[in-house]
């Protein structure tokens, strides 16, 4: 009983049209119809109905002679028939196929030009394009590489320095680092 309450949730469950049908059978047979039924259809079988030598049907006179040309005739409608009815839906596709095939080809066209001839845009508009604040805060960040980048562009080299240091006094540099923490 349990079992059966189980399958009828899950009929339930998928929604199923079976779950709203009653468990009784629809249909009824009469009891012990089917134990004597074997016999039944024996006897009837072997009962012998006698048949007649007249046939039930009649056919016109002349229907098997003109039969294989009615068939022809009927086949090449049929034929004639379907082509003309496929010439029409053949030429819509074949205009589908060909406007695919464009735009395709106008599509890569397009992007292969736009590829290949990008905009140049000039350094001045790339820089106009560059908040102030963003320059600002770049420098901010970035103020030591720049001022020793500075003095050392604006080096004419080595000897202006070497000159400058030779007329120091080893009294003057020491008083020097002394003031300024050096040790």
């Amino acid at each position: 009983m349990e079992r059966e309450q189980d399958i009828l949730n899950e009929l339930k469950d998928l929604n199923s049209t079976l779950a709203s049908y009653p468990k009784g059978m629809p249909y009824q047979v009469p009891a012990g119809y089917f134990d004597g039924l074997a016999a039944d259809i024996y006897h009837l079988a072997s009962a012998g109905v006698e048949l007649t030598k007249e046939i039930p049907f009649n056919v016109p006179v002349g229907y098997f002679d003109t039969l294989p040309q009615q068939t022809l005739n009927a086949a090449k409608k049929a034929d004639a028939a379907a082509s003309t009815a496929t010439t029409p839906r053949k030429s819509i596709w074949l205009n589908v196929r060909w406007a695919a095939a464009a735009m395709l080809i106008l599509s890569i066209s397009i992007g292969s030009y736009r590829m290949l001839n990008p905009q140049t845009i000039s350094i001045q508009q790339q820089l106009n394009e560059i908040p102030d604040e963003a320059i600002m805060a770049y420098v901010q960040d970035h103020i030591d590489e720049f001022d020793t980048e500075y003095i050392i562009n604006n080096l004419d080299g080595n000897t202006t320095l070497q000159t400058q240091a030779g007329n120091l006094k080893d009294e003057t540099i020491e008083d020097y680092l002394e003031n300024s923490g050096w040790q």
